[in-house]
């Protein structure tokens, strides 16, 4: 419950950040982010998505290249040397 003296717009802006949190209608969202921070909103749960994903498919695999990942349309490069130390 909020307090009776919690402001309107304040509400709003919350809602409609938790509503559009998925980007586009295509995607789940009720409503597209209208609003800077629903667009942060937005992009960090499309980053932790996509890495969550990443994380279990790479989990499954011990190939250089997972097979075809049906949700997001790629076989994803497993193996990267970006943190190795030569």
């Amino acid at each position: 419950m909020l307090p009776d003296d919690f402001p309107s717009k304040k509400f709003t802006e919350i809602v409609h950040m938790l509503l559009s949190h998925h980007g586009k209608r295509d995607w789940g969202a009720p409503v597209e982010p209208l609003m800077k921070e629903a667009v942060l909103v937005h992009l960090s749960d499309m980053f932790s998505c996509y890495g969550g994903r990443f994380d279990m498919v790479k989990e499954k695999s011990n190939k250089e290249w997972s097979d075809f990942d049906d949700i997001y349309k790629r076989a994803w490069y497993l193996f990267s040397s970006v943190n190795e130390e030569e």
